[in-house]
């Protein structure tokens, strides 16, 4: 049989004889990938992009989080500088009118 001939019947044997089918997948099994490889690499390829994402967002929370700290740290910051200077105008106030009411008896 020439070769032409040959792979001229092939796909037709291929689509009817299973006998033909196995051997062309064994001849091949050594040099291609099978689906259940292909489907190992992209369960394998999945889960290593779900970890990767999962510590990105384990990661962007923490910075989140430590940003929050800071800021909240930074405004007890100022609460407490803004106290001391509504009390510091309190006392301000009071010895105003204290000089005032001195001012008047004089």
């Amino acid at each position: 049989m020439e070769k032409e001939d040959f792979l001229r019947l092939l796909p037709k044997l291929v689509v009817e004889d299973n006998e033909v089918k196995r051997a062309i997948l064994t001849a091949l099994s050594g040099i291609m990938a099978t689906k259940y490889d292909i489907e190992r690499v992209i369960e394998h390829s999945d889960n290593r992009f779900e970890r990767m994402l999962n510590e990105r967002m384990n990661n962007l929370n923490a910075n989140f989080s430590r940003i929050e700290n800071i800021i909240n740290t930074e405004f007890k910051t100022l609460d407490g500088k803004i106290e001391s200077l509504s009390e510091g105008q309190d006392i301000i106030k009071e010895q105003i009118k204290e000089k005032k009411m001195v001012s008047k008896k004089e």
